[in-house]
């Protein structure tokens, strides 16, 4: 009886086992795009400012058309100045994110203690003018975007002004910087 008993169980052990099998399809998409490109940077200028020690000093505008304003400050705007801008090259269509901070630095190139500030940094792109304020603002890109840049440069007043060239790029300095990303 022993051997049937082994011999049932055998059987058991050896019969087929029973299996279940189902398929999916996962679809799968991508989206090419333009890589996003930065070029033709010009730098920021509010051109040559002209005092003298009676002047009270105050703020500077440059518009991002290139206008210079020295409203109340008693200085003079002897020579041209220059928005800053760069170009974005996206696709089409896109949604662009700008990003810029608010404020810079220029510093006498002798003497980094001596310094102006930038403040209401502001761009135009495709007829429309933001304020950096350090959130992005978006834009739908056209393919090649111009963005023009300005600003507020605070002076000192006439008696304590130093003469000289300030920029971000000397010693101490803090440029303006911009990010622009796909959303």
């Amino acid at each position: 009886m022993k051997r049937l008993w082994v011999l049932i169980c055998s059987s058991f052990l050896m019969a087929p086992s029973v299996s279940n099998s189902a398929q999916v399809d996962v679809q799968v998409s991508a989206s090419l795009m333009q890589s996003l490109s930065i070029n033709n940077v010009i730098n920021m200028n509010f051109g040559g400012l002209e005092y003298d020690t009676n002047d009270p000093g105050g703020a500077i505008s440059l518009g991002n058309d290139g206008a210079v304003a020295v409203g109340s400050t008693g200085y003079e705007s002897v020579s041209s100045g220059t928005p800053g801008s760069f170009s974005v090259s996206s696709t089409v269509g896109e949604i662009l994110i700008i990003s810029c901070n608010s404020t810079g630095a220029l510093t006498n190139s002798t003497d980094p203690t001596k310094l102006l500030t930038l403040f209401s940094i502001n761009y135009a792109v495709n007829g429309t003018t933001s304020l950096c304020t350090g959130v992005g603002s978006s834009f739908s890109a056209v393919g090649s975007d111009s963005i023009s840049i300005g600003g507020i440069l605070q002076v000192p007043a006439g008696t304590i002004a130093s003469e000289g060239m300030y920029s971000t790029q000397n010693t101490g300095g803090v440029p303006i910087s911009f990010s622009v990303t796909y959303q």
